[in-house]
């Protein structure tokens, strides 16, 4: 029988500056993405229920979640989703 995990990870888009455009648009200088937390779980019966962890968020962020399903021991996705969360 094969045994799955299941991959929650929450990241973090901060924009550190931003600078007028050529055309006198605004552009982003650059942006950082980091991980904010990774949490791996156990199938129970290949089913999971979980919610999200708690993470410190930074005035001006946008937050994504991500989830993968992997087999137990390996990092390959086998099936992957994801989403940005709302600002509040």
């Amino acid at each position: 029988m094969r045994r799955f995990c299941l991959h929650l990870l929450i990241l973090g888009s901060i924009i550190f500056s931003t600078f007028a455009g050529l055309r006198g648009e605004e552009s982003i200088e650059f942006q950082s993405t980091e991980e904010q937390a990774h949490e791996t779980f156990k199938a129970n019966n290949n089913d999971w229920t979980t919610s999200l962890p708690d993470f410190e968020r930074i005035e001006g962020g946008r937050y994504a979640v991500a989830l993968f399903v992997t087999e137990q021991g390996s990092q390959t996705p086998i099936q992957a989703t994801g989403t940005w969360l709302t600002k509040e």
